[in-house]
């Protein structure tokens, strides 16, 4: 499993309801498959939407992620990344999303 960070502050959506035990469960690599993170990636600035479930492979034990958000659900994900949004705009004045997690 690759190693996990969550940032300053991290979004939970409303149908998470031990988001504790779902990252103590994620770094053990007992995945939910219905837990979806918000990720920060190292490239350009946006956020990422992945299937928890996808960190199982081997491909990403050499990694480190990012969390951004934990949510039950694509569409809740969507959803807290339009709420980081209007956050980042609010506070910024503008949507660059990567900076502004990475700030608060």
């Amino acid at each position: 499993m690759p190693k996990f960070e969550t940032v300053n502050k991290l979004y939970i959506g409303d149908s998470v309801k031990h988001p504790g035990m779902e990252l103590f469960k994620l770094r053990l690599g007992k995945v939910n498959p219905f837990l979806f993170l918000v990720c920060v990636p190292e490239g350009p600035n946006s956020l990422e939407i992945v299937n928890s479930y996808i960190f199982k492979q081997k491909l990403y034990n050499d990694y480190t992620i990012k969390i951004a958000g934990l949510a039950m659900g694509y569409q809740e994900a969507v959803e807290l990344v339009s709420t980081i949004a209007s956050d980042a705009y609010s506070v910024n004045k503008d949507c660059n999303l990567k900076n502004y997690i990475l700030n608060i």
